[in-house]
């Protein structure tokens, strides 16, 4: 989950771009997160408006 190493760095760009290129923002890891979950259980707030 690319963009969730994205959200753990505070990396908004990246997730961005990661985005742009085909990245899938409904991916869930082995513990069924998604970067959305992710983000916002964490308050990444930027990332979850991306990601909405």
């Amino acid at each position: 989950m690319l963009k969730r190493l994205a959200a753990n760095y505070d990396q908004l760009d990246a997730a961005k771009v990661l985005l742009e290129n085909g990245a899938d923002p409904n991916f869930e890891n082995d513990e069924g997160m998604s970067a959305f979950t992710y983000a916002e259980d964490f308050g990444y707030t930027e990332f979850v408006e991306l990601l909405k």
